[in-house]
C-alpha cells in the first residue's frame, strides 16, 4: 500500500511539474505574439522608422536568453 501511494504521489507530483511548466511557457510566446502585433501597429501607423522596426523586432524574436542580454550605452 505504501509503495503504491508513493508511486502515485510521485506521478502527481511530476504531472503538476508538467502542467506549470508548459503554462508558463505557453504565457511567454503569447506575450511575445502581443508584443510583435503592438509593435507591428505602431510601425504602421507611422509610430517608429522602418530601421526601429527591424531592431525592436529582432530582439524580440531572438532566441537568447534574455536575462543575459546587456544594454550598450554609449557616452559622449
Amino acid at each position: 500500500m505504501r509503495r503504491t501511494f508513493k508511486m502515485l504521489f510521485i506521478l502527481f507530483l511530476g504531472t503538476l511539474f508538467f502542467i506549470l511548466t508548459f503554462t508558463i511557457s505557453c504565457s511567454a510566446e503569447n506575450a511575445n505574439q502581443d508584443k510583435l502585433i503592438e509593435l507591428n501597429d505602431i510601425y504602421e501607423n507611422g509610430g517608429i522608422s522602418e530601421e526601429e522596426y527591424k531592431a525592436a523586432k529582432k530582439i524580440l524574436t531572438s532566441k537568447e536568453d534574455k536575462s543575459d542580454k546587456k544594454i550598450k550605452t554609449f557616452h559622449v
